[in-house]
């Protein structure tokens, strides 16, 4: 009887936890600094292989139309090539599903990185 109990209870505790499980980072677009802020917490919750891949991927969607090198030399997009600038983009995505789009939308390749 005793052994009942102690596993109905902790089979309650596994469903209590499973539930208050952290969900995964999206970015939040409604404004710059939101943008920012989730695009840190995503950066700080991700492996450090995630990590380098999550850049890349940001890179890569930054760049997404650009030709040539003078192409960026000779209209720079203002304020870099940051998340703020792609936030429409990726507003509500996880970070699999950034590199997933990334890989699908651009045809920039980062060499070295295995992409």
């Amino acid at each position: 009887m005793k052994s009942r109990i102690i596993a109905v209870a902790a089979m309650a505790l596994a469903l209590a936890s499973s539930s208050f499980a952290a969900s995964p980072v999206r970015i939040d677009a409604t404004s710059a600094q939101s943008a920012q802020t989730t695009w840190s917490e995503m950066l700080s919750a991700a492996t450090p292989k995630m990590r380098q891949e999550l850049e890349e991927a940001m890179l890569k969607i930054n760049l997404e139309g650009v030709q040539s090198a003078s192409d960026l030399a000779s209209t720079p997009p203002p304020g870099g090539f940051g998340i703020v600038r792609i936030k429409e983009k990726v507003a509500g995505m996880t970070a699999p599903e950034i590199i997933g789009f990334a890989n699908k939308a651009s045809t920039v390749k980062i060499k070295g990185s295995g992409s």
